[in-house]
């Protein structure tokens, strides 16, 4: 198939929900979803997808319960340190994406650990954002930019799209051809906004634990069937 997404990005929702329609711990729903991940993560390397950037973790979700921010983070890190050495086997350049003054110190040496041991590869890009919020990336562009200003690195006349993308959290991630959003709800939850600017987006009614390597493969045939115009119409492109 032709025109396949190589760039795709995923806001993996609907663990709790799951869970909770299910009678089952909350964690169940979260491993649940990593199994989905795995899974969604082998269709993209046979489908050459290139970069797949997943929403693990937003600055949001702070506002959550201890206990559940805390399970959340240790499944994470419980995650790389079973996945790691498959992601590197299977060629996979890692990255995280947010900040990572927040999370534990245990997890924020593992997420440089997995950095550096991928950095080389050459297959698919996975993305993970955690502590990650889109509006908080724009605010670090401007705040990066304006320094520069104040100190006279750069001129008004240099602000430009590229510079503001360079100066970004998300400066290495590209822009999404395709946006994923699982368990029915249509809204973007402050993902990467910069990126999202002409993604083709697909909704998916089905919780992120039920997802699965059909539903993936629906969602990126789904895009090669769309005209992407970029603003404009048939006839000027």
């Amino acid at each position: 198939m032709k025109n396949l997404p190589k760039c795709v990005g995923i806001i993996m929702d609907g663990n709790r929900r799951w869970s909770k329609e299910k009678g089952l711990p909350l964690i169940k729903g979260y491993k649940k979803g990593i199994s989905s991940l795995k899974e969604i993560i082998q269709v993209s390397i046979e489908l050459n997808v290139e970069e797949l950037s997943v929403f693990a973790f937003s600055t949001e979700n702070w506002k959550r319960s201890n206990n559940e921010t805390s399970l959340l983070l240790d499944l994470m890190e419980w995650y790389l340190k079973s996945e790691i050495a498959e992601l590197h086997k299977n060629n996979i350049v890692f990255k995280s994406v947010g900040s990572k003054d927040r999370i534990p110190k245990s997890l924020k040496n593992l997420l440089l650990y997995s950095e550096e041991i991928t950095k080389t590869n050459t297959g698919l890009n996975f993305n993970v954002a955690l502590d990650y919020g889109g509006k908080e990336d724009l605010l670090y562009s401007v705040k990066s930019i304006s320094k520069k200003l104040i100190e006279r690195e750069i001129n008004l006349k240099d602000i430009n799209y590229e510079l503001i993308q360079e100066n970004l959290i998300s400066a290495n991630i590209k822009e999404f051809d395709l946006l994923i959003r699982t368990s029915g709800e249509k809204r973007l939850s402050n993902f990467m906004l910069w990126q999202m600017a002409y993604s083709e987006i697909y909704y998916s009614k089905l919780y992120w634990p039920d997802f699965n390597a059909l539903e993936f493969t629906d969602a990126l045939y789904s895009f090669s069937r769309r005209e992407r115009r970029f603003g404009a119409s048939l006839s000027e492109r």
